[in-house]
């Protein structure tokens, strides 16, 4: 919560910077709230990734968790050939897929000692394995979302001031 107050107060201020001559903090900042409907939509998804996060947390191991949060890197790259219809090629896709294993082989010392991938006593490792994997995929989704709203939004507001949208949905 401290961190989110700390981003509500930095970005006003540095949006305060931007502002035109004749216009007010609050006014901006008013208008910003009321046209916000694209960025609350990702508010609401970096929520529910956060909770996610937690659920997961509560029924996998930390190791493990981090081992699925490696799917990342495939998921963002499939939002973004499913939603911005980019196109990669197949050399591209074996390197992610190369990339994502390199991790997972860095990431060995964690799978690799069955007492670091311990079920989490009283979890659910089903439950925990599929709240990392969907927040994993709305990860992939946001960043794609996100991209796809600055690039097309007719409003063009300025990162400080998406920051303050997103943060405040939260």
């Amino acid at each position: 919560l401290v961190a989110e107050v700390i981003k509500i107060v930095y970005s006003a201020w540095m949006i305060s910077d931007t502002l035109s001559e004749g216009t007010t903090l609050p006014d901006r900042l008013k208008y910003l709230v009321l046209t916000s409907r694209k960025m609350l939509v990702l508010a609401m998804i970096y929520g529910a990734m956060n909770i996610l996060s937690f659920i997961s947390l509560r029924n996998i191991s930390a190791g493990m968790f981090t081992i699925f949060a490696q799917c990342k890197i495939l998921t963002t790259a499939a939002c973004s050939t499913i939603i911005l219809q980019r196109k990669y090629s197949w050399t591209k896709w074996r390197a992610l897929i190369a990339l994502m294993l390199g991790v997972l082989l860095f990431s060995e010392p964690i799978w690799g000692d069955p007492d670091k991938h311990k079920a989490v006593e009283g979890g659910n490792a089903f439950l925990g394995t599929a709240a990392v994997l969907i927040e994993v995929t709305l990860s992939g989704f946001a960043s794609i979302y996100f991209e796809k709203v600055i690039k097309t939004d007719p409003l063009q507001l300025n990162i400080w001031e998406r920051n303050f949208l997103a943060t405040c949905g939260q």
